[in-house]
């Protein structure tokens, strides 16, 4: 590393710099290959993935707030509402999910506590737990759970989470008696409990139609909310022992990534969604401010419409990841901490085809492969926001890297609360972000032709199409595994994605905040707030 590299990175750790400026600097030194971890001789604050549950006794009582970049609460209704963090935060903790995934990825019960196939997966026995009561005190039901999965997959209720659910005879669901309820499939499909643990599959009451306050059965109450803040509080019958430890939560809409720094260093905000490696480095010397680095399998990839020239050639999606540095990038956006991707999600599924050789950096082989696809002159655009944790500073570094492979590339940057609406699946290359999901969960969302986002990339071949249905209709797990790795596999070589990296978020906060826990789908203790707490004084 060179003095002015070396300067460039005190810089930011004093906090001397812009986020423009740092973005721009970066690319000029090229210190996207040279920095090491941003938080190299950061102060003591930065804590380990096993968080103060282990050192502190978590106590009652006390108000957090949050700052994000983007989350316009259009509405309360969880199977509705837009995909701002907002939203998907006030979901995760108003309401809950049958099942979840915990902190190592692994299927866990909620609302359900079993979930049992028939011996062709055509028909599932869901057991609930019971001694739940919903925010107005009346009792979880059976009724809850038949009502919201039809409700989601009802065309009438235009959810997000129908593509989801696309595989269940909703006309037949059944309720056998108060905590027992039967979910028949239209084809064989061994895999439902993990479609229940994503996003979009909240529980609501029977007969709920407006959610204005929105009941659930989650850690916290929804007091008021409107585009710029909500309020919760906490509930004091939630199912889980002892929990929730706060009394409040709050959070707030700060679009500007450098205002949401700057609330953590003023103590007006304890904690903030995104930030990145430079953001954290940037307070990584502040006494008051905790880092702590989380890491996941969610993963931010750069998607390409193989409908649309010049991705629809396979040799053009194949160019594009081999001028990919994946270790430059892990170290621009997430410090080095983050894990290396090589084109395939699900890393953490049993059917993941760890043999599969790693894309390695190839600009040389990259420029070749474009030329030879026809677009040695063609001009491309990556578009961008900053709604994401390393969305922006990820596309930053590959727009440098892919112009060393001869590809003209524009970087294109979207304001934060445009994006879903007016980038994504409308532009032809930009980014997704995905949390930790199974195999076959993930391509029933984004790679089944019948699914709402798979018009975002366009792409599943005939023969990874009848892969699919042959792997959720197999009971067996181990014959199933070696389907999704063949599947897999395919779509390393020929798919639409340049999965370069896993997350490894460095969030920050005040250093009042405890109870941090690692969590494998997503930063902020995977949006599940009721473990964090005051340190005692």
């Amino acid at each position: 590393m060179d003095s002015q590299q070396g300067n460039f990175i005190e810089n930011i750790k004093e906090g001397s710099l812009s986020r423009r400026q740092i973005l721009k600097t970066a690319g000029a030194l090229g210190i996207a290959g040279t920095t090491g971890s941003f938080f190299d001789s950061a102060s003591a604050a930065t804590v380990s993935p096993e968080g103060y549950l282990a050192t502190i006794k978590p106590r009652r009582g006390g108000n957090m707030t949050i700052g994000i970049g983007f989350g316009v609460g259009a509405s309360n209704d969880p199977h509705v509402s837009p995909a701002g963090d907002q939203n998907v935060i006030r979901n995760f903790n108003v309401f809950n999910l049958l099942f979840w995934n915990d902190k190592t990825g692994a299927l866990k019960p909620a609302l359900a506590t079993s979930a049992t196939a028939n011996a062709d997966a055509t028909l599932w026995t869901i057991k609930l737990r019971s001694g739940v009561t919903w925010h107005d005190g009346s009792a979880f039901t059976a009724d809850d759970v038949v009502y919201s999965l039809k409700r989601i997959i009802d065309p009438a209720t235009n959810a997000l989470g129908a593509p989801t659910l696309a595989m269940v005879d909703a006309a037949n669901i059944r309720k056998i008696d108060n905590l027992t309820l039967e979910v028949p499939m239209q084809f064989p499909f061994s895999v439902l409990p993990d479609q229940l643990a994503t996003k979009g599959m909240s529980i609501v009451k029977e007969g709920a139609i407006t959610f204005d306050p929105p009941i659930g059965t989650g850690a916290f109450k929804l007091v008021s909310g409107d585009k710029n803040r909500i309020i919760l509080e906490r509930n004091d019958n939630f199912w889980v022992s002892g929990m929730p430890y706060l009394d409040m939560v709050t959070i707030v809409n700060v679009m500007d990534a450098t205002a949401r720094i700057n609330g953590v260093r003023t103590g007006m905000l304890d904690t903030i969604y995104p930030v990145d490696a430079i953001g954290a480095a940037s307070v990584a010397k502040d006494p008051n401010v905790i880092t702590f680095v989380n890491k996941t399998r969610t993963y931010l990839p750069l998607y390409m419409n193989a409908a649309v020239k010049p991705f629809a050639d396979v040799r053009a999606r194949q160019a594009l990841k081999l001028a990919t540095d994946r270790e430059s990038m892990n170290r621009v956006s997430y410090a080095g901490e983050g894990y290396i991707g090589n084109d395939m999600f699900g890393i953490l599924d049993s059917g993941y085809p760890t043999d599969v050789k790693q894309t390695a950096y190839d600009p040389e082989k990259a420029k070749a492969l474009w030329k030879a696809a026809g677009n040695a002159n063609v001009k491309i655009e990556l578009w961008t926001a900053d709604e994401w944790p390393a969305q922006q500073s990820s596309a930053t570094v590959w727009a440098q890297q892919a112009k060393k492979a001869g590809i003209n590339v524009t970087l294109k940057t979207s304001p934060a609360d445009q994006f879903d609406s007016k980038v994504y699946g409308v532009k032809p290359f930009s980014q997704d972000y995905w949390n930790y999901r199974p195999i076959l969960t993930m391509w029933q969302e984004a790679f089944n032709p019948d699914s709402e986002s798979f018009k975002v990339q366009n792409w599943g071949p005939e023969k990874t199409q009848k892969l699919y249905k042959q792997a959720v209709g197999t009971a067996d797990p181990k014959l199933r595994d070696e389907i999704t790795k063949e599947m897999l596999t395919i779509f390393h070589n020929e798919g639409p994605y340049i999965v370069w990296g896993f997350q490894a978020s460095p969030d920050i906060y005040t250093s009042r905040i405890a109870g941090q826990e690692n969590s494998s789908v997503r930063s902020l203790n995977g949006f599940h707030l009721e473990t964090f707490f005051i340190k005692p004084l």
